[in-house]
């Protein structure tokens, strides 16, 4: 079905060109009959018939600043293949990842200056612009799994945040959100087989109050590092470990920097949020509007099966370097976050979450 589309598209270049070329001929001959003022009818109708064909095609691109092997980069790159073959070409998105135009920590602001047409941000770096995003650091999502994040994002609570960054940063929230998967903690040469070992333990994390919460509540010590600097600074002993996921670790081959243990405590769940900029879609089209929206959700749910299995495969390597996997049951970890959620009103209030929006969320999830 790719292939005939594309044969398709140039096909149909081929005739036009074709009949471009046999349409000039005969125009000459009606200069030649009609003169200068017949040729400058012919002229206007040219640059008419250019202005309606380039119209036709609508370019634009998408800002990552993951690699492109990268499980985003991979789906957001499908996503704009499915969205040109059956947009007939009329719609036609070109995907710089790796940062080539912006990280995602610059990219809203980008998004709102109408510097690019789309993003796929993690949310973990919007809680500036929206602070209800901070709720997945809250104690009563420590532990938790994929299921109760999609209940979150996909429901009233991803509604109303959809709405406040469309309102802020003058955006449209394409659609369901992406999966990056699972955050847990990660060690070097401290042995974690219990909450009771994080005692005093130096511990990466990659920022925000709830998380930093967290880890003082577990008796750690949290510590900003950025992430280029994270395989020296761990082979190091610069800190114990680091809150991360599977893939991430695989990625920078973790193992080669002292990286021996897992504590597979389900810290947080990553997710990125589709924004396009509010002035380009404005300019589109109903029908294309709806066709982005609804390509978009469609490539969602193959990616959030592809980025489970990704975190899955990548664990495994984990485990053929050597690594070691430690896993608290669902008991202990509902345990540790039922202690955890005494202190969620005093930790909300601090980051700035409305208490309405921390209720909505609460009552969303399943009870422990």
């Amino acid at each position: 079905m790719h292939v005939s589309a594309v044969s398709w598209r140039r096909a149909s270049i081929s005739t036009r060109r074709r009949f471009t070329a046999r349409s000039c001929q005969e125009e000459m001959m009606t200069f030649s009959r009609w003169g200068a003022a017949g040729a400058g009818a012919v002229l206007a109708w040219t640059v008419a018939m250019g202005a309606a064909s380039a119209a036709d095609t609508v370019d634009f691109r998408i800002s990552l600043d993951t690699s492109p092997t990268h499980v985003r980069t991979t789906w957001v790159q499908e996503f704009a293949e499915r969205l040109k073959d059956q947009s007939g070409g009329t719609l036609n998105a070109t995907v710089y990842h790796s940062g080539q135009l912006f990280k995602d920590v610059n990219v809203a602001k980008a998004l709102r200056q109408g510097s690019v047409e789309m993003a796929v941000p993690g949310t973990w770096v919007l809680g500036g612009f929206e602070r209800r995003f901070d709720t997945a650091t809250l104690p009563m999502l420590y532990g938790r799994g994929p299921d109760d994040y999609h209940a979150i994002s996909d429901g009233e609570p991803g509604r109303l945040i959809a709405e406040g960054l469309e309102e802020k940063l003058d955006v449209k929230v394409l659609g369901k959100w992406f999966d990056l998967g699972a955050s847990h903690t990660y060690f070097a040469s401290r042995k974690v087989e219990t909450y009771a070992d994080m005692k005093g333990a130096k511990v990466r994390f990659p920022g925000g109050a709830g998380l930093s919460a967290r880890l003082e509540y577990l008796g750690a010590t949290p510590v900003l590092v950025p992430w280029p600097d994270v395989p020296l600074a761990m082979s190091r002993g610069n800190f114990d470990g680091l809150i991360t996921t599977n893939e991430s670790v695989k990625s920078a081959k973790l193992w080669e920097s002292g990286l021996k243990y897992v504590f597979e405590d389900y810290q947080t769940f990553g997710q990125y949020i589709p924004m396009v900029a509010g002035g380009f879609w404005k300019k589109l089209t109903p029908d294309q509007q709806q066709m982005m929206t609804r390509i978009w959700d469609e490539v969602t749910t193959e990616e959030r099966a592809a980025a489970l299995t990704a975190q899955e495969e990548a664990g495994d390597e984990a485990k053929r370097q050597g690594v070691i996997f430690i896993t608290p049951t669902p008991e202990e970890r509902a345990d540790i976050r039922r202690q955890m959620m005494q202190a969620q009103d005093e930790i909300a209030k601090s980051i700035g979450i409305p208490a309405d929006f921390v209720t909505l969320v609460q009552d969303t999830l399943p009870p422990d």
